[in-house]
């Protein structure tokens, strides 16, 4: 039985009571033989009557509402539930349609790059005291070091630097600011030294004279702007050689290697066994060459 049904059925028990109650032993039918005590006395139990209805009518209206309460928090607790699931399934949906869409801009990018001209080798021309230079550089395979070597030439970084490292049958170094090696370029936003990290492509080695690789510390991500051309094969410098990481190659000279030999020919020491130069040449430009 529901609560309504429970207050009619309780409403008509109390209003059967009522008609059937004789208080004190007075007749209500027969008002006029009644005294005037006898009424009071049942106007009185009439009231009490009203009083107790109203009483439990009350209860049963505050129990009512209880009730409806405990039900609309609970269909409310029950909504809320079934909105909080379906906006966790909406949001894994989204995400997992977001990765998607990530993954598949990534790959589209990554063909775009392969496809596209900005990783194909480029051709830079480094004016020296002695002759130009044609260098080819590896943007595809290095593209770090290339990447690198070709910011600084944009900027004109390596003009009227020099060769300030020479060792016959070894290397010809340059790119130092300073002179001596012991300098690299100061990126002028952070004001420290830029370091680059290192990097290896399988598609080249130190294979043979005019390879173009990155000078460094003892530290493999230390490279900055100083580089050396090979004047041999030198399988030393590859990774395992003298060096677990190798010595980063990023180009070639493919035109100019006698003008490198003429450095190497005229130059002078400072003294007997170093590697140093006494009359160091000079870098006078390094263009990107127009194709």
């Amino acid at each position: 039985m529901n609560k309504i049904s429970r207050l009619v059925l309780a409403f008509s028990v109390i209003l059967l009571a009522a008609f059937s109650f004789n208080p004190a032993g007075a007749n209500i039918a027969s008002p006029a033989t009644s005294s005037l005590g006898e009424r009071l006395d049942s106007l009185s139990s009439w009231t009490s009557i009203e009083n107790r209805m109203e009483q439990k009518l009350e209860g049963m209206k505050t129990e009512l509402q209880a009730d409806k309460a405990v039900e609309i928090f609970s269909l409310n607790e029950s909504a809320e539930n079934i909105i909080a699931q379906a906006d966790k399934k909406e949001s894994k949906k989204m995400t997992e349609e977001t990765q998607v869409e990530i993954k598949d801009m990534e790959a589209k990018e990554l063909k775009e790059v392969a496809e596209g001209q900005e990783i194909a080798d480029k051709y830079v021309i480094m004016k020296t005291e002695k002759g130009d230079l044609t260098i080819k550089l590896y943007m595809a395979d290095a593209p770090i070091t290339a990447g690198n070597f070709l910011d600084l030439v944009k900027r004109g970084f390596y003009s009227g630097l020099t060769f300030h490292r020479i060792i016959p049958g070894f290397v010809v170094q340059g790119g130092c600011p300073k002179g001596d090696g012991t300098g690299g370029f100061i990126d002028p936003e952070t004001k420290k030294e830029r370091r680059i990290k290192h990097e290896w492509s399988e598609k080249h080695s130190h294979s043979k004279a005019g390879i173009l690789a990155m000078a460094r510390t003892a530290n493999p991500d230390s490279a900055s702007s100083q580089f050396f051309i090979d004047l041999a094969p030198l399988p030393s410098l590859n990774p395992g050689g003298v060096d677990p990481y190798g010595y980063s190659v990023f180009g070639e000279v493919v035109d100019g290697m006698e003008h490198v030999e003429t450095i190497v020919k005229e130059n002078v020491p400072p003294y007997p066994g170093s590697d140093g130069t006494a009359n160091p040449v000079k870098i006078l430009s390094i263009e990107v060459k127009q194709q």
